[in-house]
Order: structure tokens, then sequence, then C-alpha cells
């Protein structure tokens, strides 16, 4: 991916989420941020352990807050395309 792409969609995942701060940081650092994020979301890193989801239910509700956004149906299909290629990485065993 380039940085190009990588940018736009750090932007695009900043977004979806008001008060989180996701600053760029040049070239694929852009990309591997981004994704990060994304895994941190759907392992339900930002919550209490003790209030934590399992990765399946994350999964559905990123989904669900990606498709009722306000982002234009481009960016909707994006973004769903990288939460289910991290889903995917998540399921697969090292």
């Amino acid at each position: 991916m380039n940085e190009e792409n990588a940018k736009n969609l750090l932007r695009i995942y900043s977004k979806l989420w008001k008060n989180r701060v996701v600053e760029e940081r040049g070239d694929k650092d852009d990309d591997f941020l981004l994704r990060e994020k994304i895994k941190a979301e759907l392992l339900d890193e930002n919550s209490h352990p003790r209030a934590r989801k399992n990765r399946y239910e994350k999964f559905y509700l990123c989904l669900q807050r990606v498709q009722y956004s306000k982002l234009n149906d481009e960016e909707k299909s994006i973004m769903l395309s990288v939460y289910i290629e991290e889903m995917e990485k998540l399921q697969t065993p090292l």
C-alpha cells in the first residue's frame, strides 16, 4: 500500500471515532498504525478486562459502526475490507 492510500485510510478511520486521536506518521507506518488500531479494537483492548467482548461480537459491532456511519459507499467498502482482513488474520493460527 502506498503512503497516500495509508493516510487516506487513517483519515477514514478517524471519521468513525469522534474522540480518538489518530496521528499520521508517514510512509508505511500509517498502514501499520491503522491495522494495529483495528486489531486492538477487535480484541477489545480499549475496554476494562471484565467488560470485554469476544472478537466475534466486536467484529459485528465494528461492521455495524462502519455500515451506519456517514462515510460514503466507497469509504465504507474500503474500511469493511480492512476489518475483514484483520479479522481473518486473528483467526489463522501462527
